[in-house]
């Protein structure tokens, strides 16, 4: 490829069924994906409440044990409305124990996810977290219905950080709920005035590899910015399930607009793509459909 390019390595978790989830007053599951990311001793990592920083004495290398058991919403239901309301949480160890320490991904302590279950209202939020280790962040639900909350994250417990953990809860929004169906599968999509092509497939058997084009208008590449120290970020969510998989670009040639990832979903069939790019000055956020093999 001709211009800048980045290598990184792809990172999956995948969550568990929604028939293993519990509902968000009582909590939520947990997927800890230690080889995906590595802790490292470069890493940066946080106490909550600290600002940021190194913690010395600190054993920085992975654990392969889980890391945390729950998701603690402390409220479980809003009403639909323009307006922003604060979703607060903690997250718990297997020993229910609130996590205060965690390393930086991606730029951030934490990545929240709330999307409803019929894959609509996506937002990716950046809580932030007190000294006890309780996560707030406002957030605006348009419409009523059911929605999942995905907290992506490394921690720090006992002194020992842990691979990349997901951890999930569901809520629930009163007000109109009226489902919308999943759109067909597409090789592009336009957003904020930039059109999004598609190349590729997703595959539950082995890694595949998806890759994005950018233009602007005019039909020209546009030239990408970083967003979280990386040139897109890549999310699916089976249509099934609401299983969830995170993908980091394994390339991307910033100054043709294109960003190609290579990962793998857990199970075959339609899932809903979230694509975020920085362009122009703003992140955007691009969706489309695409059934796995």
């Amino acid at each position: 490829m001709n211009g800048l390019t980045v290598s990184r390595r792809s990172i999956v978790v995948v969550l568990v069924t929604a028939s293993t989830l519990l509902l968000a007053a009582c909590g939520g599951t947990a997927s800890t994906s230690g080889g995906a990311t590595g802790a490292t001793s470069s890493a940066k990592t946080s106490t909550a409440g600290s600002g940021g920083g190194g913690m010395g004495g600190m054993d920085m290398g992975p654990s392969a044990a889980p890391a945390v058991a729950s998701l603690h919403l402390a409220k479980g239901s809003f009403t639909a409305a323009q307006a922003a309301a604060p979703l607060t949480f903690s997250i718990a160890d297997v020993h229910d124990r609130t996590i205060t320490t965690f390393q930086e991904e991606q730029t951030k302590l934490l990545h929240l996810i709330v999307v409803r279950d019929d894959l609509t209202g996506y937002q990716h939020l950046h809580p932030e977290v007190d000294a006890k280790g309780t996560w707030t962040v406002p957030v605006t639900f348009a419409h009523g219905g059911t929605y999942r909350v995905v907290a992506d994250f490394v921690p720090v417990i006992d002194g020992k950080a842990y691979g990349r953990t997901v951890v999930t809860g569901k809520l629930t929004v009163e007000g109109d709920n009226t489902p919308v169906p999943l759109p067909a599968p597409a090789a592009s999509t336009t957003v904020d005035g930039y059109t999004v092509a598609l190349q590729g497939s997703l595959n539950a058997a082995s890694e595949s590899v998806v890759t994005f084009t950018i233009t602007d208008a005019a039909g020209k590449p546009v030239a990408l910015g970083t967003y979280l120290g990386a040139y897109g970020h890549l999310v699916a969510f089976s249509a099934k399930d609401l299983a969830y998989v995170h993908i980091h670009p394994q390339e991307a040639e910033a100054i043709a607009g294109t960003i190609l990832f290579e990962g793998q979903v857990a199970a075959p069939g339609p899932h809903r793509l979230f694509l975020q790019f920085s362009a122009g000055g703003a992140v955007h956020t691009a969706e489309f459909t695409l059934v796995a093999t």
